[in-house]
């Protein structure tokens, strides 16, 4: 699995396992077959696409789309969460303010 400590400026396509300790300033796509752990924060929107995942312990800015992933959120998202299909599970303690 990758990791990503430092800042990433501009939106963002995860392909492969990824671990997110630092800042993504725009928004994550998750694509089918991979899993992104937000540690840090995003500064924008997170996409999960069909079969992809994500685990949410740190920051989401913007809005959680579930296209037909998994969703598992224990930390906080500053605006909605659609799911259009997929699982989405809140843990508790998550904190979703839209």
């Amino acid at each position: 699995m990758r990791e990503e400590d430092g800042t990433i400026e501009g939106d963002l396509r995860v392909t492969e396992d990824l671990e997110l300790n630092g800042t993504l300033t725009k928004t994550a796509t998750v694509a089918a077959g991979a899993t992104l752990f937000v540690n840090g924060t995003v500064g924008g929107d997170l996409v999960l696409e069909r079969g992809s995942s994500a685990v949410v312990v740190g920051t989401v800015s913007g809005s959680v789309i579930n296209r037909g992933g998994s969703l598992r959120v224990s930390g906080r998202v500053a605006g909605k969460i659609r799911r259009i299909s997929g699982t989405t599970q809140l843990e508790p303690g998550a904190i979703v303010n839209g």
